[in-house]
C-alpha cells in the first residue's frame, strides 16, 4: 500500500485486514455441524468469495476503481456478527474519497 493514503483509506485497509482474518477463522472452524446449528451461517464458498473481494478492496482502496458486490447477498440471506461486520466494512469502503475536493479538504488553486 502507498504511504500517500488518506485517513479513511488507512482505516478501511485495517478493517479489510481484520475482516480477512475473521473470514479465515470462520472457514477454518466451519463444519457441516456448524450449518446444522446455525442455518443462517455463511457457507465456506461464500466466505471465500467475500475474502477475494476484500483483498481486491484492500488493493484498490478506491470505490471508483473497484466496487464490492457482496453486501446485497449478505443482507438478503444471512445474519450474524460476522455479516454485520462485513457490511460495516463495505459501508466504510464506499465512503472513501480520494480527492481533496471530495474529502472536504481545501486546496490552493494558485499553486501556493
Amino acid at each position: 500500500m502507498s504511504s500517500g493514503l488518506n485517513a479513511r483509506q488507512r482505516r478501511v485497509a485495517a478493517l479489510c485486514e481484520d475482516a480477512i482474518a475473521r473470514i479465515d477463522a470462520a472457514i477454518a472452524s466451519w463444519s457441516p455441524a456448524t450449518l446444522a446449528e446455525n442455518p443462517q451461517g455463511l457457507p465456506p464458498e461464500l466466505l471465500a468469495e467475500v475474502r477475494r473481494e476484500l483483498v481486491r478492496m484492500r488493493e484498490a482502496l478506491d470505490p471508483r476503481r473497484y466496487e464490492c458486490g457482496f453486501g446485497r447477498p449478505l443482507v438478503d440471506s444471512y445474519d450474524g456478527d460476522l455479516v454485520d461486520f462485513l457490511l460495516s466494512v463495505a459501508y466504510e469502503y464506499g465512503r472513501i474519497r480520494t480527492t481533496a475536493r471530495l474529502r472536504g479538504e481545501r486546496h490552493d488553486v494558485s499553486g501556493r
